[in-house]
């Protein structure tokens, strides 16, 4: 997921040049889902539910992600289909770099699939308020 906000803020950065925006918003989007399809496919093929525990704030808890069997079922498809929906974008995106700067719109994919993924994964009811409201914006 951090890969595909870093990349979405670099392709915002990069706004004024269209083929470096959309390499880097595509790039992030495609790296960081195949990333995460490599522990949501262990765990579809029988592996153990991968956890991650970090401390946040003592007023809010722990920061907990964890992909088990349901959430894997769910974050397959957003994952697959940002890679096809990123690929294609691209092309389809390309044709307005005259008219419009590129870097907003690879932002603003790549923090909802980011936050897509978050809402899938989260473990604590902050957590998945946040992440709901990241997306849905």
């Amino acid at each position: 997921m951090m890969i595909q906000i870093l990349g979405g803020a670099s392709a915002f950065a990069l706004g004024r040049f269209p083929r470096l925006a959309s390499a880097a918003g595509v790039s992030s989007a495609v790296i960081g889902a195949v990333l995460g399809l490599a522990p949501t496919l262990g765990v579809l093929l029988g592996g153990r539910p991968v956890s991650k525990d970090l401390p946040w704030d003592a007023a809010h808890g722990q920061f907990q992600v964890e992909i088990d069997s349901l959430g894997a079922v769910f974050l397959l498809p957003v994952l697959v289909l940002t890679i096809l929906a990123s690929v294609y974008g691209a092309d389809y995106l390309f044709a307005y770099r005259v008219r419009k700067s590129l870097g907003a719109p690879w932002l603003f994919f790549n923090v909802f699939v980011a936050a897509m993924a978050l809402v899938l994964i989260s473990r604590t009811a902050l957590l998945f308020l946040i992440a709901w409201e990241v997306m849905s914006l």
